[in-house]
């Protein structure tokens, strides 16, 4: 369940979630806290998988993120941030046995082929 309205992340929605084995969706999203701060709630991990959307970063418009990173050949705003976030997902997963579905946009930082690289250490 991808929710965008960060007065959600309570413990009523957690635990809805939880009830049904059905997976918080991480984002990183204009209006959303960082990937660090969701993951850092107590709770957030409602199923036996993961979900984690990489979009934006907080604060930034999707319109303007699409003016600053066009053509999207590059990577034009390193998100140290949301990779780290992003890594402590996959160690966290790993450790627990648990799946993870990640998806990095090009508009989080401008190329996602190259985040994900610089991510896993390629």
């Amino acid at each position: 369940m991808e929710v965008r309205n960060r007065e959600y992340l309570a413990t009523p929605y957690f635990d809805c979630l939880r009830a049904h084995n059905a997976a918080h969706v991480l984002n990183a999203w204009t209006r959303m806290p960082p990937l660090s701060s969701q993951i850092a709630i107590e709770g957030a991990f409602t199923a036996d998988f993961t979900v984690v959307r990489a979009l934006l970063r907080e604060g930034r418009a999707y319109e303007d993120a699409v003016a600053k990173f066009t053509p999207y050949d590059k990577v034009r705003d390193e998100n140290p941030e949301a990779r780290d976030a992003l890594r402590e997902v996959i160690r966290r997963m790993r450790e627990e046995r648990r799946a993870a579905y990640i998806f990095v946009n090009n508009r989080l930082e401008g190329n996602a082929p190259e985040t994900i690289r610089a991510v896993i250490g390629e």
